[in-house]
């Protein structure tokens, strides 16, 4: 191989490479200050809603000093199985997820000619924006659990345990549907079922004209998110749901067959 051929190659990679954080910069620029302010309300109205449920809790003398750990752990389940929680990260879910189907629609119909700029084709601007999604929605999950985890800290000192409140992380995760979905400890079909739901709705939500699909996927998702802890029907059937889209999403980039007309 000649010098000339290797600088070219050289050259070539460090401008895919500088295409690739260029698109990665006018995703972040079109929405990640949007799902940043989604999430910092998401926490700020669970945080109102847990202060309020915990209050209560504390002026009836269900929680504190000389309580015993039987009514503690079920302080524990009524708190977090308050219904308030989980209807707030559906919202913020929604805001997240359209969010980021309208970033893709604003790329391809607003920032067009910035695109072509890129000389990239449209398979590797699919992939990029899909990945994107993925860890928008990672970042989604992420928050809410260590959100979780925050309330979870401050019930454990408000309910007198202090330092030997550690197990109440297990009670809580493995007693409340709601968090057990979220973070399925060790539950190895819903951490499946959580990893297919991800990449479904960031490969539909990177395609263009998927608008109605988008709607029936995260409509079905939330219906069908808080379910019985193992597996159950209802998580083999929106895993299959999941799965067909991921399949059909990667079918969108095999090579298209020319048809040859007589």
């Amino acid at each position: 191989m000649t010098e000339g051929k290797v600088r070219d190659m050289t050259l070539g990679r460090a401008g895919m490479g500088k295409c690739f954080l260029s698109m990665w910069a006018l995703l972040a620029k079109c929405s990640i200050y949007k799902i940043l302010a989604v999430l910092l309300v998401m926490v700020l109205a669970e945080g109102v809603v847990f202060s309020m449920t915990l209050g209560g809790f504390c002026v009836n003398g269900e929680l504190g000093a000389g309580i015993s750990e039987g009514m503690e752990i079920g302080a524990l389940y009524r708190v977090f199985e308050n219904r308030g929680f989980y209807p707030i990260f559906v919202a913020a879910s929604g805001f997240v997820y359209f969010i980021l189907v309208w970033t893709q629609r604003r790329l391809e119909n607003e920032n067009g000619v910035a695109l072509q700029r890129f000389r990239m084709s449209w398979k590797g601007f699919y992939i990029i924006k899909a990945v994107y999604n993925v860890l928008c929605l990672l970042l989604l999950f992420a928050v809410q659990v260590w959100a979780m985890f925050g309330m979870l800290w401050i019930f454990r000192w408000e309910a007198g345990m202090g330092q030997t409140g550690g197990q109440l992380y297990l009670y809580a995760f493995y007693g409340v549907r709601f968090l057990h979905c979220l973070l399925p400890v060790a539950d190895v079909g819903k951490w499946l079922r959580n990893l297919l739901l991800v990449a479904a709705l960031a490969m539909t939500a990177a395609r263009q004209g998927q608008k109605k699909m988008a709607v029936f996927l995260f409509g079905l998702s939330i219906s069908w998110f808080v379910s019985d802890m193992g597996i159950n029907v209802i998580d083999i059937l929106s895993g299959i749901v999941y799965a067909c889209i991921i399949l059909e999403g990667i079918l969108y980039l095999a090579p298209k067959k020319k048809v040859l007309e007589n």
